[in-house]
């Protein structure tokens, strides 16, 4: 069953999904939901006899509970208790009913009373399906927004590598392994529900596949925004398939230092990739993928990457960085 089929009368759904009235507004609901059977009781009495006197309160507390709670909901119901005691059974006015009309009352708040549980469950029913129902549109529209720019990358990177002129072979062996960074960003991204990643883990994830032991990182625990994930990751597989290849990882005396720290009053982070005691590190002559990956112009906001003779240093910062909480998730 859709939203839609919950209710189709509009200015009901409308009322429920406003939430909670004014106190004159609530008020003015509730005095309506007594008096308005009160006077088709009065008007039809006569032709309906004695066992209908709270027929027509129960259509009105169902209503009342919808729009207002179960709390209106059940002081509507003991008033309309009240109310019809007093108008509606006999010695009217008046308050001096039999055994029987005290039992008649009894079930009637009874009956009420199961009447608004029953009401204001379809109620949270139906304002839970409404926001769940606007998540999933929230929640589509992020992910075709994500799949687009997930195709638009991987369409980069293809073009990208195919202009490195290394033949078939070679192409798919240097895209295959983006690709992989790629879908470990977006794992990393997963696990901080698409609104941030963290550190370490980015960085330990990310260099997996370039396990050696003189690579190490360090810095303290904090989260990214969402925004910087995949960039980070990227920049984190190219700076160390270059060093597998040509830098400090490729001897194995060879170390890599990634440390990163938060500057003190703000909320950018700076981290440092610094390569020692490989081979000598020259300037490309060419720019490759690499490079224009970790080029100005992205969400890392500023980037230095330096060709050191002792080895290649790379300082990224980024904006929006923040220490992690005591028992936040990594």
């Amino acid at each position: 069953m859709s939203g839609g089929d919950v209710t189709r009368i509009g200015f009901i759904k409308r009322a429920i999904l406003a939430g909670a009235p004014g106190p004159l507004a609530a008020a003015a609901t509730v005095l309506a939901a007594v008096a308005a059977p009160t006077l088709i009781q009065l008007a039809i009495g006569p032709y309906v006899g004695q066992h209908a006197v709270f027929a027509a309160y129960f259509p009105a507390i169902m209503l009342a509970t919808a729009l207002l709670g179960w709390h209106l909901g059940l002081l509507t119901a003991i008033l309309s208790a009240l109310v019809a005691s007093y108008l509606l059974m006999p010695p009217a006015p008046g308050l001096s009913l039999s055994a029987a009309d005290l039992g008649s009352v009894a079930c009637f708040v009874v009956s009420a009373a199961l009447i608004v549980v029953f009401a204001d469950t379809l109620r949270r029913t139906f304002i839970e399906l409404e926001a769940t129902a606007r998540r999933e549109a929230v929640l589509a529209a992020e992910l075709g927004h994500r799949a687009k720019n997930n195709l638009l990358m991987i369409g980069a990177l293809a073009r990208q590598t195919r202009r490195s002129g290394k033949g078939e072979e070679g192409f798919f062996e240097a895209l295959t392994p983006r690709i992989d960074a790629l879908a470990r960003a977006q794992d990393l991204l997963k696990n901080g529900d698409w609104k941030s990643c963290a550190l370490p883990a980015l960085a330990v994830e990310a260099l997996r596949p370039f396990s050696h032991p003189g690579l190490s990182v360090e810095g303290p625990d904090c989260t990214l925004p969402a925004a910087v994930c995949t960039p980070l990751v990227l920049a984190f597989h190219e700076l160390a398939t270059n060093a597998i290849k040509y830098g400090a990882l490729s001897s194995p005396g060879g170390r890599v230092e990634v440390r990163w720290s938060i500057e003190p009053g703000s909320t950018r982070l700076r981290l440092d990739w610094r390569e020692r005691d490989g081979p000598p590190v020259g300037k490309p002559k060419q720019r490759g993928l690499g490079s224009r990956l970790l080029a100005r112009g992205n969400p890392l906001v500023d980037i230095e990457h330096l060709f050191r003779k002792d080895g290649v240093r790379c300082v990224i910062r980024i904006e929006g960085a923040h220490i992690a909480a005591p028992g936040d998730p990594a």
